[in-house]
Formats: structure tokens, C-alpha cells, sequence
């Protein structure tokens, strides 16, 4: 443990150095002599000096733990003598409580954790001086990790900068052991066995395997009514990605809500609208109007859905999962296998890519109520620290689940667990994501949950859809407008994709369905959206 221990003091070292730098910090004393001592000659230098803990926000998916509950973040704020107040909000409030308190302006010092703000709130809330800008705290004094990252990445730092040249967040990002696929499709292999049945390659066969689980028993029990064939959530995108079967990739965006914007031969179409998307609505439909698709999958949460995936009497056939930990009981549970992508009824057969470099560029961001945004900002920099970067966003514990090798790298030691992991290690959105080129060279090879991804992308990855909107930021003017249209546009087309799904009607609807569209001012939204893209393509 010699590295973690050097790594240690130099942040000790660094965070004691901060606090002589910046004025009005807030921290509680600790035992560690050079912030206690850091602490003493700002005193006696005049400074203000509070013992009152910095009060963070973050968002929590059900399962989640607060970061005042993770023993990571518990020796970060030993390590650093950073007290930190976080409160948190469930994933499925989040959008109305985050409205609340930027309106009522009863804001946290900073807002923490995986794509927590949207990129429109970032440019409304930068803009109107309630964000601030952080771009004269990111120096090679001051930030020294993320100075460096700007340094060996300076796309990271462009993509998050706003068109008025401030940068109003941080960012998480992935450049160590990517993977490429989002949610693989899984099928339990034992109920193919028991219907005697081969994995679908196309819709109709998977069609005919569902129904085959409903009908036969399939998990063997006796009671031929407890299959659920086929079960999603919001969490999965419903079951958008399988819309590539019938031509076109409907958007993943789920954490910000569905934007139904894709791209198709450079141009920007809205897929809510086309041909392919209302094939795919209707292939759905007969599925869940057979009673094939769980008559839950529109209502239920995801604490649900994971207990129905991690039933030990196997009552879901097919899911969708980040890998086998969504359905797995133990660690020699091999109950599902990946199936590719289905080729559809045009002979499409299309999978989104999961899309690496920077995937959140609203992930930290300080508000004008911070007493001290430069202290803040020494803090957070220790989140992009190589070694806790692994921590973090590997949920990968050193002393648990690594150790140090006596020559500055790290390798595996107990199995990663969701067990094991609990309490001790973020594994979602209570955690900044990052992982440099130089962070992963500290393990000695790809964790094992990486492994499985990249064996999982290999299923995928001739299948990806080959055009994607970008990530960047909108100008004011573009994002304001983008509001006002998207949020009565998307909401009109998510409220039909469900209940098409579920109760059917869309080709009598459709074409009074377009004309409302229209109506909203759908052509003028996706023109915004193109304008902005041409103008990204041509800077880039």
C-alpha cells in the first residue's frame, strides 16, 4: 500500500495548500497536521474561517446510496478535512425538485453527480449568474488534475465550454475501459432449453419465443401463468433499442428524457415521426396486447425491475441489463445469454452505440451561494485524481477489491460484488465518472466487469448505427427556444408511445398525430437542431 499511502499525503498536501490559498473556506478540523495547521495560520491571517460543512446536492436512483453513507467519500473527507452536508433527492423527483430550488433560489454550494444539470440548465441557470463559472479556478496550482486532463484532452474542455466562453460544469467522461454497448438483450437459456427453441435472430422468431414462454411453462414450475416473457423499464428505454430492427436507432437519452433526435445521412430527423419508428410501435403492440411484454413495464420503477430480474424462481425471460449483475443470483449464475441484434421485417438490423469520451457534461457545478468557490473547486479536483478516478468510477476499492502490486500498480484481489461494493464504493449517478488513459495503466489489466462488457460489445458491435447527434452545447438563444418547443413536442410523443404500446391506435391516429406536430412546431425544432449541428461540424 506504499503508492496509496504517497498518494495520500501528496493530497493531503495539496488540499493543505488550497486552504492557504483560498479565503472563507469551510472545513472541520481533522487530525491531520497540515490542514490543522493550514487552518491555524488562516486565522491568525485574518481570514475568515468556518467550521460549517459545505452543503452539496446530488440525485439518487432507487438503490443508491447518499455519498455520506460511502466509505470513499468518508476517507476523502478524512483525507481532506472537507466536511460536506449532501442532500439528496430520488432520481424520478429530481426534474420538479431541481426546478423548485433554482426558482424558490434555495440552492446547495454546488450540485454533484452524473449528468445532474442539463445542458439547457447549465446556459439558463450560468447566464443568469446563478451557476459560476469555473474556468479561473481550473489552473495548474489550483486544480492540478483537471488542468492536466484539459491539458491531454482539450476536447473535453471545448465540449463543455458554453458559447458565451464560460464553463458553467464539469464533466464525466470514459477514456480508459470502454465499452460500446449500453444494455445488452438477454434471454434465459433454460427456458430456450424447456420450449426447446433456438435464440431469435429475427422479430418474427422472437415473436415466436416469447409466445412459446407464456404458453408452455417455461420456467418449469407448474404453473403455466407466472412467466413474464418480455420486461423492460424506463431505465432500459423501454424498449427502444430494438427499434433498430425496423430501420432507425430511437435516442437513449433517458436521464434528461427522450429527445427522439437522430441523425440519417447528415440530417437531423426527428424519429417519433417516421415510418420506422411507427413499424416498431406496432410490432410492440401486438406483443403486449398478447400479453408477451410485462403489463408493468410502463409503471413500474426500477427497484421492481431489478427484484423481477434477480427473481431466484425466474419469472422474466427476456431483459435488458448493463451485464450479467442485473440478472445473476451468485457469481456462477449463468441463467442468461446476450442475444444480437434481430434483423426486422425489411431486413434491418440496427443496435445504438454507446457513445465514450465525454458522456455528461453537467456532472459539478457550483452556485452563487458558495462561500468560497475556489475551495470547492480544490475539493472536486481530488474526484479526478488517477487513483480515486479508479475508485470511484470502477467501484473498485483499494484494500477490497485491489492491492497494490510494490511496484506502483494495482491488481485484483476479492471479486467485485453488488454485495461488497454497498456503502463502500458510488456505483451511478452519486459519483463524478472519469477515467483517463493514465488512470487505467494503474491496473495491471481490464477489470473483469470491463472484460465481460467488451465480450458483450462483440455481439453489437457490427450492428451500431452508423450517425449520432453529437454532444455540445446550444447557444442561448437555440437552447431557449429548444425548451419551449421540445417540452410539449417530446412529451406529446412519449405520451403516445406508450399508449400505442399499450393499447394500440396509432395508424388510425397517425396522421392527425403528424399534423399536431406540425402544429407545435416540430419543423422549426428540427431545424434549430440542424442549424446547431452544421455549425458543430464545421468548428469541430
Amino acid at each position: 500500500m506504499r503508492l496509496k499511502r504517497t498518494m495520500s499525503c501528496v493530497l493531503a498536501v495539496a488540499m493543505a495548500a488550497g486552504l492557504t490559498a483560498c479565503g472563507g473556506a469551510s472545513s472541520d478540523k481533522t487530525e491531520s497536521t497540515a490542514i490543522k495547521d493550514t487552518a491555524k495560520d488562516k486565522t491568525e491571517a485574518g481570514a475568515a474561517q468556518s467550521d460549517a460543512p459545505l452543503e452539496f446536492t446530488c440525485r439518487l436512483r432507487d438503490g443508491e446510496y447518499s455519498p455520506a453513507e460511502i466509505l470513499l467519500y468518508q476517507e476523502l473527507e478524512e483525507k481532506t478535512g472537507v466536511k460536506i452536508n449532501w442532500t439528496t433527492y430520488a432520481d424520478s423527483a429530481w426534474q420538479e425538485k431541481k426546478s423548485l430550488l433554482f426558482a424558490s433560489n434555495q440552492l446547495p454550494e454546488a450540485f454533484f453527480g452524473q449528468e445532474i444539470l442539463t445542458n439547457d440548465d447549465l446556459l439558463k441557470y450560468g447566464t443568469e449568474g446563478m451557476l459560476v463559472p469555473l474556468e479561473s479556478y481550473i489552473t495548474e496550482e489550483n486544480t492540478p488534475n483537471l488542468y492536466k486532463i484539459f491539458q491531454d484532452y482539450p476536447e473535453y474542455k471545448s465540449s463543455i465550454t458554453a458559447p458565451d466562453g464560460h464553463i458553467y460544469s464539469l464533466m464525466s467522461f470514459d477514456d480508459g475501459y470502454v465499452t460500446t454497448t449500453n444494455q445488452p438483450l438477454f434471454i434465459n437459456k433454460d427456458w430456450l432449453e424447456n420450449v426447446n427453441m433456438e435464440v431469435p435472430a429475427t422479430t418474427d422468431e422472437f415473436y415466436e419465443v416469447l409466445k412459446a414462454f407464456k404458453e408452455q411453462d417455461a420456467n418449469g414450475n407448474g404453473d403455466p401463468n407466472d412467466e413474464i416473457p418480455y420486461s423492460f423499464s424506463k431505465d432500459t428505454n423501454y424498449a427502444s433499442d430494438l427499434f433498430g430492427s425496423f430501420g432507425m436507432i430511437d435516442d437513449t437519452n433517458m436521464n434528461n428524457g427522450k429527445t427522439h433526435i437522430a441523425v440519417k445521412d447528415g440530417k437531423v430527423i426527428y424519429t417519433a415521426v417516421g415510418d420506422e419508428y411507427k413499424n416498431a410501435i406496432k410490432y410492440f403492440h401486438k406483443l403486449y396486447s398478447e400479453g408477451l411484454i410485462d403489463q408493468e413495464a410502463f409503471t413500474q420503477d426500477s427497484s421492481v425491475f431489478k427484484a423481477k430480474c434477480k427473481n431466484e424462481n425466474r419469472t422474466v425471460g427476456v431483459l435488458q441489463g448493463w451485464r450479467s449483475t442485473a440478472w445473476s443470483t451468485s457469481n456462477e449464475d449463468d441463467s442468461y445469454i446476450p442475444v444480437p441484434p434481430l434483423t426486422g421485417p425489411g431486413g434491418d438490423r440496427y443496435w445504438p452505440e454507446l457513445q465514450n469520451g465525454v458522456n455528461g457534461l453537467g456532472s459539478f457545478a457550483i452556485t452563487n451561494v458558495a462561500r468560497d468557490p475556489g475551495y470547492i473547486m480544490r475539493w472536486v479536483d481530488q474526484c479526478y485524481e488517477p487513483l480515486f478516478s479508479i475508485e470511484s468510477s470502477l467501484a473498485l476499492k483499494v484494500g477490497l477489491h485491489l492491492k497494490e502490486d510494490g511496484a506502483g500498480k494495482y491488481d485484483y484481489a476479492e471479486a467485485p460484488t453488488t454485495e461488497n461494493r454497498a456503502k463502500v464504493v458510488p456505483g451511478g449517478y452519486d459519483r463524478i465518472y472519469n477515467v483517463t488513459k493514465e488512470a487505467a495503466a494503474l491496473l495491471k489489466s481490464a477489470p473483469s466487469h470491463m472484460i465481460e462488457k467488451q465480450k458483450l460489445d462483440t455481439y453489437y458491435a457490427d450492428y451500431y448505427y452508423p450517425e449520432y447527434y453529437p454532444r455540445f452545447m446550444f447557444t442561448t438563444e437555440e437552447s431557449d427556444r429548444l425548451s419551449t418547443l421540445a417540452t410539449e413536442i417530446n412529451s406529446f410523443a412519449n405520451e403516445k408511445y406508450a399508449a400505442w404500446m399499450t393499447g394500440g391506435g396509432i395508424e388510425e391516429e397517425w396522421d392527425s398525430y403528424l399534423k399536431q406536430m406540425d402544429t407545435m412546431g416540430l419543423p422549426e425544432l428540427v431545424e434549430i437542431y440542424q442549424v446547431a449541428l452544421d455549425r458543430y461540424n464545421t468548428n469541430k
